[in-house]
């Protein structure tokens, strides 16, 4: 039996025959694991396909990097190639719900060269403590195919969601789930501290999230239903069970298709049944036809509520101002209803009359006749009621010097018309 990580004979032949320069056992460090399976990971629902595997079996023999940590993971440790894949192969499994599994060789040259502040050396000493032992391969494929009707997932054709159940002709249910297949590829595998640093890794990445690669910027994403047809989908998938699926920036057609499709698809639906458009899931297919049926509806839709709104403002004076309630709102201080408002108003007008009638009373009062009452009661009804105020207390002052106050009367004025007075006769007398 051979010690863990020293290549046979068999083995170091395949290293070589990949390798630039001949290996010696002792000269590289040989491994091997589990990086696959065919069986639904049920928080994403996709399967890879044994075909697909296949292929991936295939890259591994030609040689694929080997990496410390994918280049979209968020760990503080930069992506460095430490090794490469030479050889594999496909057993059947006894996993529940797995009947194929993956298995990748690989080998990582010894060395104490530094890249990214560690050394090949310090790896594989990390990997026989067992410390890091969680892998996971990245992945590509263009062909993502329905379990329920075996249509491509995406691109227009196939209108079930992953994770909904669905009822065939027969009554028998089925859950709609992705399966990945060929055209794909073996990108590379990664080994990652998912295991020994919870939370690191893959599991670290969320759906929404951008990183940025050699080969552009990548979006990670939930669900594929509205990506075009035959866009290539990228992958990871963890030796736990985990897949992470991922697209260049420029794939999805729409925000929803990103995140929270099934959301949309929700509101979808109850759209469509607010316009008495029929849609039964695992019936009706969401394409064109629907679509533009949904189109035709809305725009009928915009036409009837512009023709209700149309008579409603030729009864509006286009040169009035009109104040929205808001308006009112900020001009009183105070949010009151509009019954509230023109009450306030008719009692504005009130007082605003009542003061008006006082000040012209003054007026008189002051100029008596020669006041211009006529022409000051059409200024007053221009005027705020505070200005009218100052104008009546500047006529009180005038009225006060032409009719001053308190008693105007002289109390001995004709006391001495009183008394009695004798008239002489002479006074009577005529002369000759």
């Amino acid at each position: 039996m051979s010690k863990f990580g020293i290549p046979t004979e068999e083995q170091l032949a395949k290293i070589n025959n990949l390798a630039k320069r001949n290996f010696t056992a002792d000269d590289v460090f040989a491994f091997g694991g589990k990086a696959a399976g065919d069986m639904i990971i049920e928080n994403r629902y996709i399967q890879l396909s044994k075909e697909l595997l296949e292929t991936f079996l295939k890259n591994s023999r030609e040689g694929v990097s080997w990496l410390l940590n994918h280049s979209w993971s968020t760990f503080s440790e930069p992506t460095t190639i430490f090794g490469r894949t030479f050889d594999g192969s496909l057993e059947p499994s006894s996993e529940p719900g797995e009947t194929v599994a993956l298995y990748l060789d690989k080998y990582i040259p010894r060395s104490d060269t530094l890249k990214n502040g560690r050394s090949a050396n310090s790896i594989i000493e990390d990997i026989e403590n067992g410390v890091l032992f969680d892998t996971s391969i990245g992945w590509g494929s263009s062909k993502m195919v329905c379990s329920v009707c075996n249509m491509d997932y995406y691109g227009g054709g196939c209108n079930h969601y992953k994770g909904q159940i669905y009822e065939d002709a027969d009554g028998n249910k089925k859950t709609c789930f992705i399966i990945a297949k060929n055209p794909g590829y073996l990108m590379e595998e990664s080994g990652v501290f998912d295991g020994a640093y919870k939370g690191a890794g893959i599991s670290m990445s969320s759906v929404g999230d951008e990183f940025e690669t050699p080969q552009g910027k990548f979006i990670i994403i939930d669900e594929l239903k509205e990506l075009p047809k035959n866009a290539n989908v990228f992958g990871s998938y963890s030796s736990k069970g985990e897949i992470l699926t991922f697209v260049k920036k420029s794939e999805p057609k729409k925000v929803f298709a990103v995140k929270g499709a099934e959301n949309n698809m929700d509101k979808l639906i109850k759209m469509l049944e607010a316009f008495g458009i029929t849609y039964k899931e695992g019936e009706t297919k969401l394409d064109d036809t629907l679509l533009n049926q949904l189109a035709e509806q809305w725009d009928a839709k915009i036409e009837e509520i512009k023709s209700s709104v149309v008579p409603v403002m030729a009864q509006l004076d286009p040169t009035a101002d009109y104040m929205t309630q808001a308006i009112a709102t900020e001009k009183l201080g105070v949010e009151l209803s509009a019954d509230e408002v023109l009450k306030l108003a008719k009692e504005g007008q009130v007082y605003h009359q009542e003061i008006s009638d006082e000040a012209l009373a003054m007026g008189v009062r002051a100029m008596a006749n020669e006041f211009p009452a006529e022409t000051w009661k059409n200024a007053f009804s221009t005027m705020s009621t505070q200005s009218i105020k100052d104008i009546m207390k500047t006529w009180e002052v005038q009225a006060k010097v032409v009719i001053p106050s308190g008693r105007a009367t002289d109390p001995e004025a004709g006391q001495n018309f009183a008394k009695e007075v004798v008239i002489p006769d002479e006074a009577f007398k005529v002369k000759k």
